[in-house]
């Protein structure tokens, strides 16, 4: 009996304890039925505990915002305006989608049927923060067709020599049309970057910036193939 009797009072305890705690934890988890996870971010807005309509509205707001009034893009000291919607007589052109249903989902999805295990995955989620970037598409094809257009006299095309190599019954025949090197715009530190701010839903400025190129292809680099 000496033994038997402080283990019960300490198991009765310790039960008590996961109980009332357990019960606690339920009774926490239940103000986010139906509402997003707590500790979730999503583009870097702490979105925890709100209603999912009411954020879709905050970053959809976001998201319009870049859209009608593009970001500023900066070129040697000088900054434009890099658009993303393209107007028609019937209808407009993005390009840049934001798949703002795909993201609520995603997040959404952190919350289980049973209501036991979902007060468990919002304890977990509470305890490990997380943020979630916006998840989209760019054309990027697009995109460059639209930066050239607004940087028309920024960038020079190289020009590779061109040439016809005809073998005669004695000699080699070689007819030259000359190229030129270039000022090229660099398109990937621009594309890392916009993809960032475009996750992060940021207004910031892009950069871009231009690199001399020679041709590819030179007469004498054809000679001495030839030569070989």
């Amino acid at each position: 009996g000496g033994f038997w009797k402080p283990f019960l009072v300490v198991s009765t305890i310790v039960v008590s304890l996961i109980f009332v705690l357990s019960s606690g934890v339920y009774v926490w988890a239940q103000r986010y039925a139906g509402r997003i996870p707590p500790g979730v971010s999503i583009a870097g807005i702490d979105v925890g505990g709100q209603d999912p309509e009411q954020v879709r509205q905050l970053l959809q707001s976001r998201i319009d915002t870049i859209l009608t009034d593009g970001l500023p893009l900066s070129i040697d000291g000088e900054t434009k305006t890099l658009m993303f919607t393209s107007l028609s007589t019937t209808d407009s052109v993005d390009d840049v989608a934001f798949d703002l249903d795909a993201v609520l989902n995603l997040v959404i999805a952190g919350h289980h049927p049973n209501p036991v295990i979902d007060s468990v995955k919002m304890l977990a989620s509470a305890v490990a923060e997380k943020n979630i970037n916006m998840i989209f598409t760019l054309e990027k094809d697009r995109i460059q067709i639209r930066v050239r257009e607004l940087l028309p006299e920024k960038e020079v095309l190289s020009q590779d020599d061109s040439f016809v190599i005809s073998k005669t019954e004695t000699d080699w025949n070689i007819e030259v049309a000359e190229g030129h090197a270039g000022r090229e715009f660099v398109w990937q530190p621009f594309f890392s970057e916009l993809e960032n701010h475009l996750a992060s839903l940021t207004t910031a400025g892009v950069s871009l910036t231009l690199m001399d190129k020679s041709p590819d292809v030179s007469l004498e680099l054809a000679i001495a193939q030839i030569e070989q």
